[in-house]
């Protein structure tokens, strides 16, 4: 839930979540956003505060874009949702360090195959 975060916050949040998702990983990001309607937006105002009824939802692509994720669907669900559907591409294991080599310790026997 982005929104509990400080705008500010939300890049840092989602960068995070693309390093530690594998190469071709998934994410899912629903979010609450403000009706449309006048009635809907005074309700939604003064029943859970002021974060709700100003989040930017549609800077969700964006942002997760940026974090590095390839943005794939996106948009609304009825009546309050947004959803960002994203992959951390394949082509990111090439960035990734090679895992460590094991070290033979001088005194042991080589390893037969």
């Amino acid at each position: 839930m982005l929104h509990h975060l400080p705008e500010e916050l939300r890049p840092a949040v989602l960068r995070e979540m693309h390093r530690v998702l594998r190469p071709g990983g998934r994410l899912l990001v629903v979010e609450f956003r403000p009706p449309k309607s006048g009635p809907g937006r005074r309700l939604v105002h003064g029943g859970v505060g002021h974060a709700m009824a100003h989040h930017r939802v549609d800077l969700l692509g964006d942002l997760i874009g940026d974090a590095g994720f390839g943005v794939g669907e996106h948009g609304d669900v009825r009546p309050w949702l947004s959803c960002v559907q994203a992959a951390r591409t394949r082509r990111d294991r090439a960035r990734a360090p090679p895992p460590p080599r094991a070290r033979r310790h001088r005194d042991s026997p080589p390893q037969t195959g």
